[in-house]
């Protein structure tokens, strides 16, 4: 199988990651803009079309080279998908001591 139709598989599924709201989110660690992400979609339905394309014109058999880019983009979608589920290390809000007296409080009434 070529390299180029292999990267741009990868590329294609990080593309098609970032286009997504959590994805761009994972991946680039801070929120995107809906224009932005959307271009990121359509570049890597673009990506993962011409790697078809590649594949096609390389092997000449059509059954052959669908099978190879669904099993090959199969990868390329689950490490994206992987990528895209990582959690950040660091809390997404920080914790109030405030708040979490006021909740004890609030919960220490006696009838």
């Amino acid at each position: 199988m070529p390299m180029v139709s292999i990267l741009c598989e990868l590329a294609g599924a990080l593309l098609l990651a970032a286009g997504n709201e959590r994805g761009s989110r994972a991946l680039l660690r801070r929120p995107v803009p809906p224009a932005p992400r959307r271009l990121a979609r359509l570049t890597g339905f673009a990506l993962l079309g011409t790697a078809l394309w590649g594949l096609i014109r390389d092997e000449g058999n059509l059954l052959f080279a669908l099978t190879t880019w669904t099993l090959s983009c199969g990868w390329a979608l689950l490490a994206a998908a992987l990528a895209c589920t990582l959690r950040d290390s660091a809390p997404a809000r920080p914790h109030a001591p405030g708040r979490a007296r006021a909740r004890q409080n609030a919960t220490d009434t006696v009838p």
